[in-house]
C-alpha cells in the first residue's frame, strides 16, 4: 500500500485514477448499469480508506477506540460490518502503535471480513483454510470459533506462511496449525467440517490498493483450472453435509461464476473430480449484488444468483466474489447433521505431546532430551515430552491468580526446544502420517514455554499475551522512559521491593509489564534486567514505545511511574 498525504500523513494514497468514459473494467457495464456503474467507477478513483477488525475476546470497542483516539487516530465503525473500523485520520502508522504489538486488532480489507462469518464455524469444529497467507481469514475463522478447535491453514510460499503464523502469535491464536505445502496434496483421509478455499485470483478487486489489476487473456485461459482444481479438491476433504465456501478478489466471472457452474454440473468421482453439491445462498446483511446467470454470450445455471457479489462501491472497499457449496451423497440426496466436534469426524486424533512425524523420527533415533542434553544443555537429566508437559503446567499455575483460571482447557505438546499450548480438541495429523503424505508442520499452537541455556522452561511471549493482564500481579511494570533505556541497553536495576513473588535476583525469569499488559519475558542476572527480545523486535518495540510515550497535546494522563534506578 502506498502512503500520500491524507489527512496525516499515512493513509493509503489510492491509485491511478480511472476515468469514467476509459475505465479498464469497461466490459462489466452490462451488469453495473447505469448508477450502479456511476458509484463503481466513482470508488475506484478515491483512496481505498484503510480499515481493522478488532481482535475480539482479547479487548473490547470502547477501550480500543478510545486509546487509539488519544494517540491522534479518528476512528468510525463501518455501519455494516460488527467490528470493523475505518481510518479517518492516522498520525503515524496504525501498524506502529502498541495496540497493535499487542494484537488487539488486525489491519483488514473491509470487504474480505465477510468470508469467515459466511462459511459460520463453530467452536469445537475442525476447519481447513487452503491458501490462507498472511492470515487475516484465518484469524477471523478462529475468533468466530472462540479458539476451540482445529483450524489448518495451509499455503505454499514458506515465506508467507512464516509471515502468518506471526500474525496469529500476535493475535494469540493457539488452536491453529499452520502448513507449508500444496493444497491440493493434502491427504483425504480426516474431513473436515468447513473448508475456505480462497483461491488466487487475477485480483482485480484490489485495484483500489494496488492500482488497475486487470485480468488478462492468459490469466482468465490459466487461473479459472487452477482455481476448479481447487475447489473440487476442497469438496473432497469435507463429508457429506460439510460445506466449502469459495473466494476470490476478483470481478471476472471467468473466474468466479464460471468456475462454479463447473463443478455444480459436473460432478466427478474420479482422480481430481468432487462429489455432487449444492448451491447455498450467501446472502450477506450489507449492500451486495447477486451473482451472474449470463454474460457474454455464456449462460449459468440459475441458482448462481445465490453467489454474492461485493463490488467497490458497495462497502468502499475492494471487490469480493463468495459461493457457498454444500457436499451431498453420492447419490445427490441432502446429508444429515455433521458432529459437533472434530474428534467425531472420521481420522481425527487426540492430539499428542509431540507432532506424529517428530514421534516417529524420535522413536528411531531418540530425542535430544532422551540423550540427555541438547544443543544449549550437554548434561541434564533424560526428560520425556510428557515430563517437560508436567513441567510446564507446574509454572503456568504459579503464575495464575487461582487453580481454576483457564490452564486446564489448554493442550500441551514439545517441539525441539519449546513447549507450546493450543485448545484443538483433536487434530488430523496422525492420519496425514499414515496416509504417507510428506507434510510440512510449520507451527501448531502457540509457544508457550522456552528453554533457556541451562535447560530451564521460562514462560514465552506468546503464553503471556495469551494471559494478558490477568496475570499482571506477576510482573514488574516499567513506565516509557524506563522501557526506552532498556530496550537501548541501558542496564536497570529494580527496587527489590517491587519484585514479584519468588523472584529474588540470580536468573530469575520475570515478565515486563507496560500499563498492566505483559510486554516481553525478561530475567534478572544479578541485580539487571535483561529482556529476552532478538534485536529486530527489539528495534520494533522500542519504536512503538517512542510514540506512545508523545501522546497528542491534552489527550490523556502521564504514564504511571516506573520502580527502576538506571545506570
Amino acid at each position: 500500500m502506498t502512503r500520500g498525504p491524507g489527512r496525516g500523513g499515512f493513509l493509503p494514497a489510492g491509485p491511478a485514477s480511472f476515468p469514467m468514459a476509459s475505465s479498464p473494467f469497461e466490459r462489466y457495464r452490462v451488469f453495473l448499469p447505469g448508477r450502479d456503474w456511476t458509484a463503481f467507477v466513482e470508488a475506484l478513483e478515491r483512496p481505498e480508506p484503510r480499515t481493522f477488525r478488532i481482535r475480539r475476546g482479547r479487548t473490547t470497542p470502547e477501550a480500543l477506540l478510545a486509546s487509539l483516539r488519544r494517540q491522534g487516530f479518528e476512528v468510525a465503525p463501518v455501519r455494516e460490518l460488527p467490528g470493523v473500523f475505518r481510518v479517518d485520520r492516522e498520525p503515524y502508522p496504525l501498524s506502529e502503535t502498541l495496540e497493535h504489538w499487542l494484537g488487539l486488532f488486525y489491519i483488514q480489507q473491509a470487504a474480505t471480513c465477510l468470508a469467515a462469518p459466511a462459511l459460520a464455524p463453530r467452536p469445537g469444529e475442525g476447519i481447513l483454510d487452503l491458501c490462507a497467507a498472511p492470515g487475516g481469514k484465518s484469524s477471523h475463522l478462529a475468533e468466530l470459533m472462540e479458539d476451540r478447535g482445529c483450524l489448518v491453514a495451509v499455503d505454499l510460499a514458506e515465506r508467507r506462511v512464516q509471515a502468518m503464523a506471526g500474525n496469529l502469535s500476535r493475535l494469540a491464536h493457539p488452536s491453529v496449525i499452520t502448513v507449508i505445502g500444496d493444497a491440493l496434496r493434502i491427504p483425504e483421509n480426516a474431513p473436515f467440517h468447513r473448508v475456505l478455499a480462497d483461491v488466487p485470483c487475477s485480483g482485480e478487486g484490489r485495484s483500489r490498493r494496488d492500482g488497475p489489476q486487470v485480468a488478462s487473456a492468459g490469466d482468465l485461459r490459466r487461473l479459472p483450472r487452477l482455481q476448479e482444481a481447487l475447489l473440487r479438491k476442497a469438496l473432497r476433504l469435507v463429508p457429506p453435509g460439510g460445506r466449502v465456501l469459495y473466494v476470490t478478489c476478483t470481478l471476472a466471472p471467468e473466474e468466479n461464476e464460471a468456475v462454479v457452474d463447473r463443478v455444480l454440473r459436473t460432478p466427478d468421482d474420479g482422480p481430481g473430480g468432487s462429489p455432487p453439491v449444492r448451491l447455498v445462498p450467501v446472502r450477506p446483511p450489507v449492500p451486495h449484488a447477486p451473482g451472474l446467470t449470463r454474460f457474454e454470450g455464456a449462460r449459468w445455471l440459475p441458482e448462481l444468483e445465490g453467489a454474492c457479489r461485493i463490488h467497490p462501491h458497495h462497502l468502499d472497499s475492494g471487490g469480493l466474489f463468495l459461493a457457498l457449496l454444500e457436499r451431498l451423497h453420492d447419490d445427490g440426496s441432502a446429508a444429515g447433521p455433521l458432529p459437533s466436534t472434530a474428534l467425531e469426524l472420521p481420522g481425527w486424533t487426540l492430539p499428542g505431546t509431540t507432532l506424529p512425524a517428530e514421534a516417529t523420527r524420535e522413536a528411531r533415533t531418540g530425542s535430544r532430551h532422551a540423550r540427555g542434553g541438547n544443543s544449549r544443555s550437554e548434561a541434564r537429566p533424560a526428560q520425556s515430552p510428557e515430563e517437560r508437559v508436567g513441567r510446564a503446567r507446574a509454572i503456568l499455575a504459579e503464575l495464575l491468580p487461582t487453580p481454576d483460571s483457564g490452564s486446564g482447557e489448554l493442550g500441551w505438546m514439545v517441539r525441539r526446544d519449546a513447549v507450546r499450548f493450543h485448545r484443538m480438541p483433536a487434530w488430523p495429523l496422525d492420519a496425514w502420517e499414515q496416509a504417507g503424505e510428506r507434510i510440512r508442520i510449520l507451527s501448531a499452537g502457540l509457544r508457550g514455554m522456552d528453554e533457556d541455556r541451562g535447560g530451564e522452561l521460562r514462560p514465552s511471549g506468546d503464553l503471556l499475551r495469551w494471559l494478558g493482564p490477568g496475570i499482571a500481579h506477576r510482573g514488574l511494570e516499567l513506565d516509557d522512559e524506563e522501557w526506552i533505556s532498556l530496550l537501548d541497553g541501558a542496564a536497570l536495576r529494580p527496587d527489590p521491593e517491587t519484585l514479584p513473588s519468588g523472584a529474588e535476583g540470580g536468573n530469575d525469569s520475570i515478565f515486563l509489564l507496560r500499563g498492566g499488559h505483559p510486554l516481553v519475558p525478561a530475567r534478572l542476572k544479578g541485580d539487571r534486567i535483561l529482556h529476552e527480545l532478538p534485536p529486530p523486535r527489539t528495534r520494533w518495540l522500542r519504536q512503538v514505545l517512542a510514540r506512545a510515550a508523545r501522546p497528542e497535546p491534552g489527550s490523556g494522563p502521564d504514564p504511571a511511574p516506573g520502580n527502576l534506578s538506571r545506570s
